[in-house]
């Protein structure tokens, strides 16, 4: 009769991708991180946006729509953040669409990284020199030096780039050669009838 020989043992986990599963895991965690501080200093920053713009024509409509752009982001975070934290552990897993959606969204998170701490830039760029929309500038810096921690602003950075080196990191590793036969799914191997005993 014939059967199906059951698919060989998955290969061992190469190193390669235990550390790139880890470092997509790692960004997880920082995409967490950064929520809990944007969460932590949200009221502070209100307050700042709120004496910024006081008496300032359209000045409420500015700190709504500064503070809504702040919990969406937090909100975004979180969600990626959960997101990264479950192909991190399919990647480990050996899972082949996890590895495909991971190089896909590790493409989408590095533009959108690279976009925001060139906006960050741009915007410290534009305190410096006085431009920061009919808002005076030395005003709306000592704000931010007195109502936010002083750990938010570097905090906040830091983790943007260890973030956007990560997950460069791990999507280099998780292509490298050794990574593709650990992702490669067993075949089930074929085998021909074997005639009943006593018959040749």
């Amino acid at each position: 009769m014939a059967y199906t020989i059951p698919p060989t043992a998955p290969s061992p986990r190469p190193g390669v991708v235990t550390a790139g599963a880890g470092l997509v895991g790692l960004v997880a965690v920082l995409q967490l991180l950064s929520a809990l501080m944007s969460l932590i200093v949200a009221g502070d920053l209100g307050e700042v946006y709120e004496q910024a713009f006081e008496g300032e024509s359209g000045g409420d409509t500015a700190v709504s729509v500064a503070m809504a752009t702040s919990y969406i982001t937090i909100g975004i975070n979180i969600i990626i953040g959960a997101a990264l934290g479950v192909l991190a552990s399919l990647n480990a897993k050996g899972k082949q669409v996890a590895r495909i959606i991971t190089w896909v969204v590790g493409g989408l998170y590095l533009c959108c990284s690279s976009v925001g701490l060139a906006f960050t830039a741009a915007g410290s760029a534009m305190t410096s020199t006085g431009d920061t929309g009919g808002v005076d500038s030395a005003e709306f810096e000592r704000l931010m030096n007195d109502l936010v921690p002083s750990w938010y602003s570097p905090m906040s950075t830091t983790v943007s780039v260890v973030s956007v080196i990560a997950m460069v990191a791990a999507v280099i590793l998780l292509a490298l050669p050794a990574a593709n036969v650990y992702f490669r799914k067993p075949v089930q191997q074929w085998e021909p009838p074997i005639p009943p005993a006593g018959l040749s």
